[in-house]
Order: C-alpha cells, then sequence, then structure tokens
C-alpha cells in the first residue's frame, strides 16, 4: 500500500480532519509493466471518479503527492497477496465509482480507504478492526475509515517514506 499527502489545501484539510499526514491511499500490483496502484479518486484531472489503475509513477508525481509512505501487510501468505491483487484489479476493471455518501454497507461505490480495506478482506485478512465513527456534513455521522488506522496501524510494517523539501 502506499499513503500519500496531496499539495492542494484539499488534501491538507482531509489529513488534518484524519488527525494524520497522508489524504489518500492505494494498493500497490506488479506485473509485467512494473509497479502500478489501484485506487478511487476524485476530482482529479485526467482521471475518472471510480477505481482505476495508475502507475506509480504517476500516483507519485509531485503535482499529486508532496509526501509519501510505503507500507506492507508482512502476515500475508502468498495465495493472500494473489488474492488482494486480484480484487483490487476487479474494482478497477469494472471501474466501481466513487463513494461520495462515504457508505460502508455495500461495495457498489467505494472511497480510498474503503477499496483498500475491502481488498483484504477478500483475502480473509483484516487490516483494521473496526470503523470509526465519523460526522459528515449533511450525512451525518456514520462508520468510516480512516488513514490514520493504516499509517500508525502497528501490524504494518513502513517500508519507505519520502516527504518534499518545499
Amino acid at each position: 500500500m502506499v499513503l500519500r499527502l496531496g499539495p492542494s489545501a484539499t488534501s491538507a484539510a482531509l489529513a488534518e480532519a484524519d488527525r494524520g499526514e497522508f489524504s489518500h491511499i492505494a494498493v500497490v500490483v506488479t506485473g509485467g509493466r512494473g509497479a502500478a496502484v489501484v485506487h478511487t479518486t476524485t476530482g482529479e484531472p485526467g482521471h475518472p471518479d471510480a477505481a482505476q489503475v495508475e502507475s506509480l509513477q504517476s500516483y507519485l508525481r509531485p503535482d499529486a503527492a508532496s509526501a509519501a509512505l510505503a507500507i506492507r501487510a508482512d502476515r500475508l501468505t502468498e495465495p493472500q497477496r494473489q488474492k488482494v491483487v486480484q480484487a483490487a484489479l476487479a474494482f478497477a476493471t469494472r471501474k466501481v465509482p466513487f463513494d461520495y455518501a462515504f457508505d460502508l454497507r455495500t461495495a457498489d461505490k467505494l472511497y480510498c480507504t474503503e477499496l483498500v480495506w475491502r481488498v483484504f478482506l477478500s483475502a480473509g485478512y483484516d487490516l483494521i478492526g473496526s470503523p470509526e465513527p465519523m460526522a459528515f456534513p449533511l450525512l451525518g455521522t456514520r462508520p468510516y475509515i480512516p488513514l490514520h488506522l493504516f499509517s500508525r496501524n502497528p501490524a504494518l510494517t513502513r517500508i519507505a517514506s519520502y516527504a518534499s523539501q518545499s
């Protein structure tokens, strides 16, 4: 997985609301063309508001990432890792729309942390335990999966990090 902090004011606000240092997360998948990520995003020029595959290089480009953290779940078996990748690619292939309601009850729409949580659950590995309640303007309070459940999770190993000097 790779978390990132975007350089925009919106990204900073998301990170602040999350009590964390990041505004987005993606699942790393590797293949014949090198490293790529599967993620769902909204409002990024040139990207659909849906699950998608993007090269790791593009995902971490300077206009999209002022900081990044790579983490992994060391306890996954190889068959579980394959299930994670297959589930992530399936969401991207179906172009599952972004979940503007932040609703965990269904998987017909996904927000970034929900996608990551669901692909690991499909492999029988619960990365976070329980979602946390969060109050959303106009939507009310509902279960939510904040980024800090990944970035501060002692069961996940930090592999590498990056922060711009600007």
